[in-house]
C-alpha cells in the first residue's frame, strides 16, 4: 500500500481506499509515492530512479558536475521515456517546481514536475557507474501560492530517493559505448 502525500491510502494501481478525488490524485501525475521498505529494497535492486531524485557523485567526467555534486533526477521528455533515458541536472544549478499548475497542493489537483537552469544531459543509466540506493531524504521544491501571474512562490520539502553513484561517464564515454554496442 502506497500513501499518498495528502495522507490518503492508494494501491500500486491507483485504487483508492476513499473517495474518487484521491484516486483520481494518485493517479495523474502525483509524484510516485513513499513505499514500504520491501518495495524499496526490490525498487534498488533494479536500479529504479524517479523524478525528484538525488545522486551523489564521486568522480565525474561530465565538466558540468564536480565529485562529491547531486544530480537533480528531472522530468523526463518524451524522447527520454520512449527510449528509457533519464534527465539529469546538477542540483545546485537548478529550480524545480512541484505542484500543481495553479495554487497550493491540496490533493485534488494534478501535480507536475518542471526543471529551469541547467545545463541538462541524458543519459543511459548505465552510465551511472556503481549506483546504489542510499534510502530517502528531504530535497526543497516549489510551487505556487496562487496564480503563477502572481508570481508569489513558496519552498515545498519533499521526501526524494537518495543514490550514490562511483563514476558519471562523459558523454564522449557514452557516445563510444553505444556506438561499439556495449556497456
Amino acid at each position: 500500500m502506497l500513501t499518498a502525500p495528502h495522507g490518503r491510502s492508494c494501491s500500486p494501481d491507483g485504487s483508492s481506499s476513499k473517495e474518487t478525488s484521491s484516486r483520481r490524485s494518485c493517479r495523474e501525475g502525483n509524484r510516485p509515492q513513499p513505499l514500504e521498505v520491501a518495495s524499496l529494497l526490490k525498487l534498488a535492486a533494479t536500479n529504479v530512479l524517479f523524478s525528484g531524485d538525488l545522486i551523489q557523485v564521486q568522480t565525474s567526467d561530465w565538466e558540468a558536475l564536480e565529485a562529491g555534486d547531486w544530480l537533480r533526477v528531472c522530468e523526463p521528455s518524451v524522447a527520454a521515456v520512449e527510449e528509457n533515458l533519464l534527465r539529469v541536472a546538477p542540483r545546485q544549478r537548478v529550480s524545480t517546481m512541484w505542484g500543481p499548475l495553479q495554487g497550493l497542493p491540496d490533493g485534488t489537483q494534478p501535480e507536475v514536475m518542471h526543471t529551469t537552469g541547467g545545463p541538462f544531459r541524458t543519459l543511459q543509466i548505465t552510465d551511472l557507474e556503481e549506483l546504489e540506493y542510499r534510502g530517502r531524504g528531504i530535497d526543497v521544491f516549489w510551487c505556487w501560492r496562487g496564480a503563477p501571474q502572481e508570481g508569489q512562490r513558496r519552498d515545498r520539502p519533499l521526501r526524494v530517493g537518495l543514490w550514490s553513484c562511483g563514476r558519471l561517464r562523459s558523454e564522449q564515454q557514452a557516445a563510444v559505448r553505444i556506438v561499439n554496442g556495449g556497456v
